[in-house]
């Protein structure tokens, strides 16, 4: 059975920053995490599952009443939040235990996120973005209330298979390619792109520098479920020439690393951007330019450089 991982990346995006949100001093916590190897065709509890809940915090003297959902964000946008990842295509898939909570004067109240994701193939190896929304019910505010979000990196089960016509609109499979050592020391790994539209497509690979010029630190770490074996100011994929995919069509990526010695056991995590170039003459309403170059989607892919570990020693008569 797989197991979903996950990461709290609250120190990255402040719980103190969402507690000033709400006139009610009510916060929201953790304010981001990451959920790796989310199962398709079962469902499960976020809470169980990896032992994370979602706070509702009340600093103020008066007890509150707050509805709670989950939510994917109305559109997808490159600045509104981590590059890589897009709405979930559905937010029936996500539901909370309750829709409700009265949260007692200086008193914190829990609630569990059940995810239950179809058991489709075109549904594995996708990187989402969903949302946990508070704010004060609609029995008690009045007029324009705010509204608390806490987000969620979503990372569904990956498969090794090629993602089938239609998956998305970049599909990559699998989205984790383990990069094995050859035998002069460098490093080598494949994967298949699909352009999942009816347009041609011409893809380029981008790293973090690219992407977060100056920022990689504060942005690009939240991508790790292991920060210390995190490449963040490195880049170790070697660039490729640019993919050009007809509509429908698919290729292999062949992706190669220089020399880089690993210990025994050690291993490292990389993660690059399969992007697809502005197609057309008219600048895409939500768009990323890397290198003078602009791009209007954009996919996340994983690599990970692992060295066997050192082979056990002779049993002690």
């Amino acid at each position: 059975m797989v197991v979903p991982r996950f990461i709290a990346a609250a120190c990255l995006a402040a719980l103190a920053a969402l507690a000033g949100a709400v006139d009610s001093g009510v916060s929201l916590g953790p304010a981001l995490i990451l959920v790796r190897d989310v199962p398709v065709g079962r469902r499960f509890s976020l809470g169980e599952a990896a032992q994370v809940r979602y706070a509702l915090t009340n600093n103020s003297d008066e007890p509150v009443l707050y509805s709670v959902k989950a939510v994917v964000p109305d559109s997808y946008n490159f600045a509104e939040f981590e590059t890589g990842y897009e709405p979930a295509p559905d937010a029936a898939w996500f539901r909370l235990d309750r829709e409700e909570v009265e949260i007692p004067a200086r008193g914190r109240v829990e609630v569990d996120l059940t995810v239950d994701i179809p058991d489709r193939p075109e549904l594995r190896n996708r990187h989402w973005i969903v949302a946990v929304e508070a704010g004060r019910s609609q029995k008690v505010a009045i007029g324009a209330a705010l509204r608390l979000r806490a987000r969620i990196m979503l990372e569904t089960v990956v498969a090794e298979q090629a993602p089938g016509a239609g998956s998305a609109e970049i599909a990559l499979a699998p989205a984790v390619v383990r990069m094995r050592r050859q035998a002069d020391g460098s490093w080598a790994g494949e994967a298949t792109v699909r352009n999942g539209t009816a347009v041609a497509a011409d893809l380029d690979l981008l790293g973090p520098a690219d992407v977060h010029p100056g920022e990689l630190q504060r942005k690009v770490a939240r991508y790790f479920e292991r920060p210390h074996q995190a490449l963040l100011s490195e880049r170790w994929v070697a660039p490729m020439p640019t993919v050009h995919l007809e509509a429908n069509g698919a290729q292999t990526l062949r992706l190669t690393a220089a020399v880089h010695d690993l210990k025994p056991g050690e291993a490292r995590d990389e993660i690059a951007f399969v992007a697809r170039r502005q197609r057309g003459e008219t600048q895409p309403q939500r768009s990323l330019t890397a290198q003078g170059v602009t791009y209007e989607r954009v996919e996340l892919l994983r690599l990970r450089y692992e060295a066997e570990s050192a082979p056990a020693g002779p049993a002690k008569p």
